[in-house]
């Protein structure tokens, strides 16, 4: 999996967290056991937050570096180190949690990076951001499957909670130019990460009018995208997705969920030395 500072919606998250792979997979066939450097700029379209009714389009910024030893720095996979056996592949990274607000803060191209909610929220509080400790494992027996699980734990403001990614994946096909894949994913989060993000508490109810809610732990979402990779040569390359989520159970029950179904979509241009 994806980012890591984890993105607002989980369907983004999805999408951003194979970016890297055939760039860097690309160039790795040209300069074998050497280091590499993603960079890469777009534009993202996603949900204020997850189950808000209205989308923005806002800047995406890749930046990856990885090292020969297994160490990397990143926005996607946050900060850490990965290693394989075989089929098996595995990274402990540190990343961060965007905050949440109740207000807008303003709706420019770069307005709200870092942050999701908005007005719709007005009453609910901020919840603050996470540094997180991300656990990672996968295992990609062909380029037809891959399997993946991811769990996040705060390291900070634990009250938040714990999530858990449950990936799979498919590259359906590839090219010395293109690669096509698919992307199916189930998230879960435990009682304190459902009340955190989709609970309302009686003081919560009391300032933003939302009635009372209080998830237990379980499934919140699945998400899925298409990801088409464009390799222009050997350094520039054009990654597309899209993809949607639907929220499930208890979170699309909540009172601050006006949609369970949302779009997403992103383009992104890359250069990796």
């Amino acid at each position: 999996m994806r980012q890591h500072r984890v993105l607002t919606t989980p369907c983004m998250l999805l999408a951003l967290s194979t970016l890297s792979m055939p760039v860097i997979a690309y160039a790795e066939g040209d300069e074998e056991d050497g280091n590499t450097l993603l960079l890469g700029a777009g534009v993202a379209l996603e949900t204020k937050y997850p189950g808000s009714k209205r989308d923005r389009a806002s800047a995406a910024i890749a930046v990856d570096y990885s090292m020969a030893n297994g160490f990397f720095a990143s926005t996607l996979r946050g900060l850490g180190w990965g290693s394989d056996v075989g089929s098996f592949t595995y990274s402990a990274a540190l990343a961060y949690r965007d905050e949440r607000v109740d207000k807008d803060d303003g709706d420019s191209f770069f307005g709200g990076f870092g942050s999701s909610g908005g007005d719709e929220l007005r009453g609910m509080g901020r919840i603050d951001g996470s540094v997180l400790a991300l656990a990672s494992a996968a295992w990609v027996p062909s380029r037809w499957l891959g399997v993946s699980l991811t769990v996040e734990a705060p390291l900070s403001n634990t009250e938040t909670g714990r999530a858990y990614h449950l990936g799979l994946g498919s590259t359906v096909y590839s090219s010395d130019r293109h690669e096509i894949s698919v992307n199916l994913a189930g998230h879960a989060g435990d009682r304190d990460y459902m009340q955190t993000y989709y609970g309302v508490t009686a003081a919560q109810s009391a300032t933003s009018g939302f009635r009372v809610h209080t998830p237990k732990a379980g499934f919140y979402a699945v998400s899925s995208s298409v990801d088409w990779a464009y390799q222009l040569n050997q350094n520039w390359g054009v990654h597309t997705s899209v993809g949607g989520e639907k929220l499930l159970g208890k979170a699309a029950d909540s009172p601050i969920v006006h949609r369970k179904h949302v779009p997403s979509a992103m383009v992104m241009v890359t250069y990796t030395f």
